[in-house]
């Protein structure tokens, strides 16, 4: 594996605790975090896709606490992050400026 994936799948580890944190940490419902996601997802060129998000849970979980066990004081239970993620709505609310222009 080449270092431009290995980073690529430690940021997509990371995006997914930085989600848990949020969550847990920072005690936010899991419906602020939804309404916040498109915007930090748009601002990075990306849009909020259900089955890829599934499948990098796939992914995750071979390398969870090799790649963030370094990176985290305390690292939560990768079934427990994946069963919350699993859960998750399979389509996000509408961006605020996208229901001001009737979409």
């Amino acid at each position: 594996m080449d270092r431009a994936h290995l980073v690529l799948i430690q940021r997509q580890h990371c995006d997914l605790y930085d989600l848990w944190a949020m969550l847990h940490e920072l005690e936010f419902e899991t419906a602020q975090v939804m309404r916040l996601l498109p915007e930090k997802l748009a601002a990075v060129g990306l849009t909020y896709d259900h089955a890829i998000l599934l499948r990098q849970l796939v992914e995750a979980r071979a390398t969870w606490e090799n790649d963030l066990g370094p990176l985290a004081a305390q690292l939560p239970d990768f079934g427990q992050v994946a069963d919350e993620v699993r859960s998750w709505p399979k389509e996000l609310p509408p961006r605020p400026e996208e229901l001001s222009h009737g979409n």
